[in-house]
Parts: C-alpha cells; structure tokens; sequence
C-alpha cells in the first residue's frame, strides 16, 4: 500500500540521517508496514525489535556499556523476519527501527548514549503514543503518519487514473467531465464509509465492497479502547469507556 510519507522517510535518509528518525501516529495507521517497507526497499540489512511485544528486547540494552548493546542488537539482524537478506555493501548501515518505543521508558537517555557512540545504524523509533519532546525536539527528526488521505486511497484500490485526473483538472483550472465526477463522487462515498486505516482498506480490497470493513473498525476501536484503559487510572478509563459506548 503506497504511502505518500516514504517520501519523508527518503528525505530523511538523504540528508538527516545522523538524527534518530521519531515516526508518530495512532494505533492502526500503518506506521510499522511503511517503515519495514521503507527498509526492504532501501537498506540491504535491517533489524527490528518491538519493545510493546516482546519485552525481553528491554534487556538489549541493558547496563552502561555501549559496544555490548551494538553487539545486541547485531545478533538480531541476520535472523528477524523482517531484516533485508540483500547485504551488498558491508559498509552499508544498518537500519535500526525501535518500535513503539514508549514501553520502554529509558529508551531517549540509551538512544543518545547509543548515538554518541556513533553506531553503525541509522535509527528509527515508532510510537502509538504521544512523547512530550520538549528539549529532545532537537535530537529527533519527527514525523506523523495519518489515515490514508483520499489520493492514497484512490491509489491503493487501483483507481490511479483519478488521482491524476483530479491533479490535472486542479492545476489547469478545468472542470472535470460529469461522468468522472460522478465516478469519483462514488469513490468518495466508498472512501467515507471505508476510512483511511490500512487494515480497513485491505478489508474493502481484499471483499471487493463494504462487507466487512465495519468488524475490521470494531477491532480498531477495541485496540484503541484498550489503550485508553490500560495507559490512565480508572476513573479516567470508565469515562473514556463512556465516550465510546455513546460513539458506537
């Protein structure tokens, strides 16, 4: 699934690798899917480690020692599902991506430690969940990932000659023709009532129709849910329930 932000990731390996690369967005938004796409395509060798799914990965970096902690990390790289087997250039850097970062609470005072060593990865740490940056601004280059936007969406289910079509008729100031825009008012209804999550998407692709995208955002709300309840006290979480049983 085409997302416009590899173009940010790009910028970014082009010119700001030397800063740890923070990825932003809600659960379900496809953070994870864009960023392992991202090394696939660019990086002959990559490692993965999620720190919300396996906490052991905690342990990676463990003590003061930073030569052990690369040592660590290395060990992943050769056997992660998602690591790049093209290793071309054994000079090459290795990409580190650190996801959802926010469940292990040291992980900003290891990531400076760690690139003050100068390791041999450029670093990509994703999250679910908001970070308060404050003096570390400076230290990371921040993203956002959103919901897939209504190009994406075109793009994703094969309508790529709409997308052109709405970029060409805008900047030529030309109305487009009637049964066009009648198509595309079509696509717009489908995409409202899809969303723009990924894995909503897929359902739509995937069924050819709505069928199923309403369990595939009953998930979504659940996960989301979840979060709220387990990441607040109680009565913060009762009333979070709340607000989302007068939603549903």
């Amino acid at each position: 699934m085409k997302r416009k932000r590899i173009d940010s990731l790009l910028e970014w390996k082009e010119n700001y690798m030397n800063k740890p690369l923070l990825l932003m967005g809600g659960r379900g938004t496809g953070k994870t899917y864009l960023v392992n796409d991202f090394a696939k395509a660019f990086y002959a060798k990559s490692i993965y480690i999620n720190l919300e799914r396996v906490p052991e990965y905690h342990k990676l970096l463990d003590g003061e020692d930073v030569s052990v902690w690369i040592q660590n990390l290395y060990m992943l790289s050769d056997t992660h599902p998602y690591a790049s087997e093209r290793l071309e250039n054994e000079d090459e850097p290795v990409l580190l991506i650190m996801d959802e970062v926010s469940f292990y609470p040291p992980f900003i005072e290891k990531l400076k430690a760690l690139m003050k060593a100068n390791p041999p990865f450029q670093i990509i740490c994703i999250t679910s969940f908001r970070i308060d940056l404050w003096e570390k601004d400076d230290f990371f280059y921040v993203l956002q990932l959103f919901p897939l936007n209504f190009e994406e969406f075109l793009i994703a289910t094969g309508n790529d000659w709409y997308a052109e079509a709405i970029r060409i008729h805008y900047s030529s100031n030309k109305k487009l023709p009637d049964i066009v825009h009648r198509e595309l008012l079509t696509l717009f209804e489908d995409y409202l009532q899809t969303g723009g999550m990924p894995a909503a998407i897929n359902e739509f692709i995937n069924m050819e129709g709505k069928y199923n995208v309403s369990e595939q955002h009953r998930i979504l709300a659940n996960a989301y849910l979840w979060d709220a309840r387990s990441r607040n006290d109680e009565g913060d979480g009762l009333k979070i329930s709340e607000v989302y049983n007068i939603m549903d």
